[in-house]
């Protein structure tokens, strides 16, 4: 996996902070088939001489389309949903991506060109390098040149090739920039890649196999939701839940706090909207509105960007089924019912493995609130800085009323969630528990589901209409799985499936 994976590469494609040491390993491994780590003189060019092309020369052969094929068919069943091969194409591309089309080595001398067959036909602009230094950027070892030409090309750096086993391709690696070298970050944000002329097909298809069977495409490639734009991988780590032991103005069900490990997982960056609901449910916020049983004198506002209210636990969890399976996605609940799907009586059980959408854990929320934060709320510690994110009691009136406001208009956390503080409460997956004591005495926890029994579910943020000492990130709550509240709504979540 390490050669494989350091003989591609990509440009504006974020995957996860685990993939970025993988790959550092891998240049690393490479990078100590060139040299010892102690060796600074000229690299031993003549040992890789010959042409190279670019890879993406071979995408569209149609002796690689089976491999594509194949390939397609794996990745869908890893991530959960349909890939095609275009899509495939369509990330190599990116990875394989170079203004380079052909170089060659002869000699001792390295020489780059802009156009393929740029040898033979001179419609190229030629570049010859002279090796200038070894290089240490962390622990990885590049080899420096400098060109014989002005321009975006002017230096060079390189991860020389090894010569692979027999069944895969032999392929050489650079950046490139308009400055001395000055460490990696002084050149190009991305890599090339060349492939030996004479490299078989059979090489090429096993090297191109390997690279499709490693890679995490889970977050390589769009999610086909409509929402995608709205959500957020957020990475797993540790944390301390709860409120601290000597904080003073705290509530006891938010004690003791305790270290919680959570996985990776998807959250989207805004609440549910009233148009969301609608498109996926039928219903207004007016019809809610109605179901709930409430005055007139709870309504709250309507607008397609206002979050949703007047919506139950149940609510939420039909809401997320329905869309997973809008979206071919597996619905990540089974609602089993002896009546109408939101009494009371239904139980509802989470399918652990399925991609649907779903509600986040207690524990999800929280860590995703503080986005790194252990301040009183995710901007600081200050009711100041609350009111900048969140709508709540104070800012929230109009005409004397305190209302709903528009998803995503105040400040988002560090990791780019809005409205984690106030606008509406939000449903996690948990039914309720008192206390953290249990959590506490049976570390460590990692990704705890809340309790086994009783009825209520965790509840999380505060609302438009609460005091401050509801908003900050600790604070929980809790409310009947079927009564719709006036100030109650919820987020998405997605599990991650790293691929």
């Amino acid at each position: 996996m390490k050669k494989r994976i350091a003989r591609l590469f990509w440009k504006d494609i974020t995957p996860p902070p685990i993939f970025y040491g993988s790959l550092c390993l891998c240049i690393i491994f490479l990078a100590a088939g060139c040299s010892d780590g102690n060796d600074v003189s000229e690299p031993e060019l003549a040992k890789w001489a010959g042409t190279w092309n670019s890879m993406t020369n071979y995408l569209d052969e149609p002796w690689l389309q089976a491999t594509l094929e194949e390939g397609a068919a794996a990745v869908s069943a890893k991530i959960h949903r349909t890939v095609t091969t275009s899509q495939l194409k369509g990330v190599f591309a990116e990875m394989l991506k170079t203004d380079f089309k052909s170089c060659v080595i002869n000699d001792d001398v390295f020489t780059v060109y802009t156009e393929p067959e740029a040898a033979s036909t001179g419609t190229s602009t030629k570049i010859t390098y002279t090796f200038k230094e070894k290089k240490i950027d962390g622990e990885s070892e590049w080899y420096a040149f400098e060109g014989d030409q002005a321009g975006p090309y002017k230096y060079l750096i390189a991860l020389l090739p090894e010569q692979h086993s027999t069944d895969t391709a032999e392929h050489f690696h650079f950046r490139y920039g308009n400055t001395s070298f000055d460490g990696l970050a002084g050149m190009s944000s991305w890599m090339g890649t060349l492939t030996k002329s004479g490299t078989t097909q059979a090489q090429i298809k096993a090297s191109l196999q390997g690279v499709i069977n490693e890679l995490p495409w889970g977050v390589m490639l769009p999610n086909p939701s409509p929402l995608e734009s709205k959500f957020k991988l957020i990475t797993g780590g540790t944390f301390l839940r709860g409120s601290p032991d000597d904080d003073l103005n705290t509530a006891a069900n938010e004690h003791p706090q305790h270290q919680v490990r959570v996985s990776s997982f998807y959250i989207s960056r805004y609440e549910v909207t009233q148009k969301e609901w609608k498109d996926v449910m039928g219903l207004t916020v007016q019809e809610q509105h109605v179901l709930s049983g409430q005055s007139q004198a709870n309504f709250r506002g309507s607008g397609d960007t206002l979050p949703i209210n007047f919506v139950s636990w149940y609510d939420a969890v039909e809401f997320c089924n329905r869309l997973s399976l809008q979206e071919g996605l597996t619905p990540a609940y089974t609602i089993t019912t002896g009546g109408p799907w939101n009494a009371p009586t239904v139980d509802v059980a989470w399918n652990y493995g399925a991609n649907g959408y779903r509600l986040p854990t207690e524990a999800e929320w929280e860590y995703a609130c503080r986005a790194g934060t252990t301040t009183r709320y995710n901007t600081g510690e200050t009711e100041a800085a609350l009111a900048a994110a969140a709508w709540y009691g104070p800012n929230s009136t109009i005409e004397g009323k305190q209302m709903l406001h528009p998803v995503g208009t105040k400040t988002p956390n560090a990791l780019g969630l809005y409205d984690m503080h106030g606008n509406v409460w939000e449903y996690c997956w948990d039914l309720y528990v008192a206390d953290y004591s249990e959590y506490a005495a049976n570390l460590p926890q990692t990704d705890p589901k809340g309790g086994t029994t009783g009825e209520n579910r965790v509840i999380r943020g505060g609302a438009f209409n609460n005091a401050a000492s509801f908003q900050y990130s600790a604070r929980r709550s809790q409310f009947e799985s079927d009564n719709r509240g006036q100030n109650c709504g919820f987020r998405l979540v997605r599990s991650y499936f790293q691929a």
